[in-house]
């Protein structure tokens, strides 16, 4: 993370890499993923360079967009147990909820909250080498491509 073009390190572990922040007031929120063994990967939040794991070390799992709503922490990104295909999800204060079906690739991208809705984009796989963007509004999924695509943010205004 830099702040002001100052490095500060989140982990000295290899393998560990940040992809969203967030500040709420004083607190920082970063999320990211650490590869611990080949094929295996852990979901990170940190909150003020204290980190905790989203998913298990034994999982395949990465965490891609942090976005803090009063007191509640969302976190969207994704997770494969043993050799299942990944899961989109998004992790509310720590709890996650599958956004994607088990049975397809699901990859969630970006998380957003306005008026107490959570809305989540992102790659549904629904056959091989097809791809469809998607969007989650408290769960409920809507196909934005009719074409292979992947949706990767999601902002929302009234």
């Amino acid at each position: 993370m830099w702040k002001n073009g100052i490095a500060t390190h989140l982990t000295n572990e290899a393998g560990t890499y940040a992809s969203s922040v967030f500040v709420s007031g004083k607190d920082v929120y970063i999320v990211g993923t650490k590869y611990t063994v080949p094929h295996k990967s852990v979901a990170i939040l940190w909150k003020n360079g204290v980190s905790t794991n989203l998913t298990s070390e034994n999982n395949n799992a990465t965490a891609t967009s942090v976005f803090v709503s009063g007191n509640d922490v969302y976190v969207a990104g994704n997770e494969g147990v043993g050799f299942r295909n990944p899961i989109a999800k998004v992790w509310k204060n720590g709890k996650a909820t599958n956004l994607s079906d088990v049975n397809s690739y699901g990859w969630a991208s970006s998380v957003f909250v306005f008026d107490n809705d959570v809305y989540v984009v992102g790659t549904e796989r629904i056959s091989f080498n097809y791809d469809v963007a998607k969007l989650w509004k408290n769960g409920v999924s809507t196909n934005l491509s009719t074409e292979n695509g992947g949706a990767f943010s999601v902002f929302v205004v009234k």
